[in-house]
């Protein structure tokens, strides 16, 4: 026998402890009426039952979106039964007019009445909303997805030029310059209307215009200058004394410029100063490129120069061909234009020959094919060496095209004899109605789109309903039709709509009905159960305190023996 430790009464104390923890827990149950009340009564079940619950508090919320939605159809419905009746009556009077029975004045009165209807048809289409939405005057969104490939050409307005000659031009973004013969200089914010900005020629040809994103290079006889309007001149009278240049641009980082007895020039500011470099030739240069890595040069007698800094040149005219006029890098290669051959490199160095039927005069990349201009046509190729001619709208006699430019949007063409060409490709379009996203359950996917419309007077056609005579009146009566077609067309949308709304409604609630059957068998208590495990928690509990009594009287027994 011992008396430091009571371990019985320990023993009993414990189970005691355990069975209060768990006639709380019971009584907690029965209190609230729920068996899972904090997580650690069944961590599963609380996870699932909260996923139901948030479906079940969004399907109540959509089961009210729903019932909106239909109010707001229902409205719309309701505007356009009252523009049918009064496009019912419009016929009806269209019939009337219709009847040579009637004098002018008859029919001045029913135009009179026609004219209150189309405004009572407008006004109901503008007043008819839900919540402040509009629901009947809505407009169709045509969005531009893209252009065809055929390009069609029309004659610019060159008025007062037809007999002016013009090598080059360029686009900034905003307005085209063109440059030619004389020191002729036009300008064009559309390409439909050309002016003088000057006012006058200075007699010195202009070879070449291009933008470098701040102003325009030109290359004007044997000077070469910028400018930002083809008017103010910066860095001006930088003079070859060899003769004239014919073509100046930024490539690679670099400004060059190209010309007479083999001339290279090179800056790093459009406006100088120029350093003349030693090309090894004495052939006039007409054009300049760039990939980035390396620049080429061509001119005269099949010349082809290479450079790797712009300032050491190679000699690369092992080709046999006339005069190369122009050189550019696109669609990753070089292409340059020979009198009749078309020229490719991948780097400036090898080069390959492809014959053509048409000497070339002008080239341009416009992201998707080639475009190379002729004397009198224009030829289209997606690789460089297959070219086919596109003349849609073209029409070239006595003189000649010389250069092309593409702005992103359209295309435009000068030449010899006044010749002005604007190219434009049909817009491709998508018309988008405007629809409103109704949800109409309980998770993101659970929407369906309600389209808008507009039944105004001027969409129905029937804006200039004229019933002031009888040929009038039978000419309308079709529109008329076509117009109570379309509103009949979308009562009926809208009543399919509504349908297949009450219908995702009777889903939602059967859907909220049983998912509250399925949470309410997770989460609420058996009362029944919960009562016999609280009453044999009741008896346990009685028990266990008396025999802790009896346990703590045990060690008593010592002092009887020392008695």
């Amino acid at each position: 026998m011992i008396i430091s430790h009571n371990l019985t009464a320990i023993n009993t104390f414990n189970s005691m402890k355990k069975l209060n923890n768990k006639y709380s827990g019971t009584y907690e149950k029965l209190s609230s009426g729920f068996r899972i009340n904090s997580a650690s009564d069944d961590a599963a079940g609380l996870a699932i039952s909260e996923k139901m619950r948030a479906q079940i508090i969004g399907l109540q919320q959509a089961q009210r979106n729903i019932q909106d939605d239909v109010s707001l159809i229902q409205t719309a419905e309701g505007g356009l039964a009252s523009i049918q009746s009064s496009l019912q009556r419009l016929r009806e009077l269209a019939i009337q007019s219709s009847n040579d029975t009637l004098t002018q004045e008859d029919r001045e009165s029913i135009q009179e009445e026609v004219t209150l209807g189309l405004q009572h048809i407008d006004g109901t289409a503008d007043q008819t909303k839900f919540n402040n939405i509009d629901l009947l005057n809505v407009e169709v969104v045509t969005n531009v997805i893209g252009y065809s490939d055929e390009i069609t050409w029309e004659n610019s307005n060159y008025t007062g030029f037809e007999d002016t000659t013009f090598f080059s031009l360029d686009w900034n973004g905003e307005f085209y310059i063109a440059g030619g013969y004389d020191g002729q200089l036009l300008k064009s914010y559309d390409g439909d209307n050309w002016f003088d900005p000057l006012g006058y020629p200075n007699g010195l040809n202009i070879h070449s215009i291009n933008w470098d994103g701040e102003n325009f290079l030109i290359t004007e006889s044997n000077h070469v200058y910028t400018s930002p309007d083809g008017v103010t001149r910066i860095g001006y009278y930088f003079k070859n004394n060899n003769g004239g240049f014919f073509d100046s641009n930024f490539v690679g980082g670099k400004y060059i410029t190209v010309g007479d007895s083999g001339l290279i020039a090179v800056s790093d500011s459009s406006t100088g100063p120029w350093n003349e470099q030693i090309s090894g030739t004495s052939e006039l240069l007409n054009s300049v490129a760039s990939n980035g890595e390396n620049y080429v040069v061509v001119g005269m007698n099949g010349t082809i120069l290479t450079s790797v800094d712009a300032i050491n040149w190679t000699d690369n005219s092992n080709i046999a061909v006339g005069q190369i006029n122009n050189v550019i890098w696109a669609d990753n290669q070089y292409i340059a234009t020979s009198h009749s051959e078309i020229l490719t490199s991948p780097d400036g160095e090898n080069w390959s020959v492809h014959n053509i039927d048409f000497i070339a005069t002008g080239i341009i990349y416009d992201g998707n094919k080639l475009i190379a201009t002729s004397n009198h046509n224009v030829y289209e190729s997606s690789d460089g060496i297959n070219w086919t001619e596109n003349n849609n709208g073209l029409s070239v006699s006595g003189g000649s095209i010389e250069d092309i430019v593409y702005t992103g949007d359209d295309y435009m063409m000068i030449g010899r004899g006044g010749y002005a060409f604007k190219g434009t490709k049909e817009a491709i379009t998508e018309q988008i109605k405007p629809t409103l996203s109704l949800q109409i359950g309980a998770n993101a996917q659970d929407s369906f789109s309600l389209e808008l419309i507009d039944v105004r007077t001027l969409t129905l056609g029937i804006d200039h309903i004229d019933l002031s005579t009888a040929e009038n009146a039978e000419e309308s009566l079709d529109k008329i039709d076509s117009a109570l077609s379309t509103v009949s067309s979308e009562r009926s949308k809208l009543g399919a709509y509504q349908n297949r709304l009450e219908h995702a409604l009777s889903i939602s609630i059967n859907y909220e009905e049983n998912l509250s059957s399925a949470k309410s068998r997770i989460i609420n208590v058996n009362m029944a159960k919960e009562m016999m495990e609280m009453t044999k928690m009741n008896i346990l509990s009685q028990a266990s305190q008396s025999l802790l009594a009896q346990a703590v009287q045990n060690p008593q027994a010592i002092l009887e023996l020392l008695q």
